[in-house]
């Protein structure tokens, strides 16, 4: 295999598989924990995740998955056929220039995401989720955008959120109104304060007032109103800025 040959010769120089060192603490010992926590959840990360293999070089020949299920050279008595089989599965590695890249069978585009971990979890026990999603808009400034996404997971520092927290307060009513408990659907949705906000924004748009219970049905407007690119762009900016403010 020329040069590619002496690639794969110097994977032989390197220390063992990081992970799959015992002695280790810091960070990558949690890393580790969590992989074992996975797997007695059923979940087996080498099932998910493989080496796309290009200059070979940061590739551990025989710890890292990147090309069957080799762990070892079958070099025993009697194991002829599985040395053949491994030569002919490296015969097809052609090495080119670039770094090795992990991919994950998880998602169609081979990238990893924690939430591919998470649903595949769930999966083990039949949990099924139904977490509303956000459109992230470049218009606004990510805080905004992160400011949504802890909204719609019911995260934001809102009385009753800090009394589920364990955080004493002296009342979870909301001190504008002081009507109802104070939790994220209220302080924006239902607030008669939030309400002649949002009732004037959207005159001054030229919408209908309408009357929403949760952050969920007043994000799902948004979302669907309207035909026009434009003009559904510059209303969910708009809508995104009312609830910042």
């Amino acid at each position: 295999m020329g040069q590619g040959h002496k690639n794969i010769q110097n994977l032989y120089d390197k220390p063992h598989n990081y992970m799959a060192n015992g002695n280790i603490s810091g960070v990558w010992k949690n890393i580790v924990a969590k992989k074992k926590d996975l797997q007695k959840n059923g979940v087996e990360l080498d099932d998910i995740f493989r080496l796309k293999v290009k200059s070979g070089v940061n590739t551990l020949f025989w710890i890292d998955k990147w090309i069957g299920h080799w762990r070892s050279c079958p070099h025993e008595a009697g194991l002829a056929s599985k040395l053949n089989n491994l030569q002919n599965d490296l015969s097809s590695v052609q090495l080119v220039n670039g770094a090795d890249t992990w991919e994950s069978s998880l998602d169609k585009y081979k990238a990893f995401k924690v939430c591919d971990i998470r649903w595949k979890v769930d999966g083990q026990y039949g949990i099924t989720q139904n977490i509303p999603t956000i459109k992230w808009s470049k218009e606004v400034p990510n805080k905004v955008n992160c400011f949504l996404w802890r909204v719609i997971q019911k995260s934001i520092a809102s009385m009753s959120g800090l009394r589920a927290r364990g955080i004493e307060t002296q009342t979870t009513m909301c001190g504008a109104c002081i009507n109802e408990e104070e939790d994220a659907d209220h302080i924006l949705v239902r607030c008669p304060f939030a309400k002649s906000v949002r009732d004037k924004i959207f005159n001054w748009c030229g919408i209908q007032n309408q009357s929403f219970n949760s952050i969920d049905e007043l994000l799902g407007f948004v979302e669907n109103w309207g035909k026009r690119p434009k003009m559904k762009a510059r209303f969910h900016t708009i809508c995104y800025g009312l609830v910042w403010n």
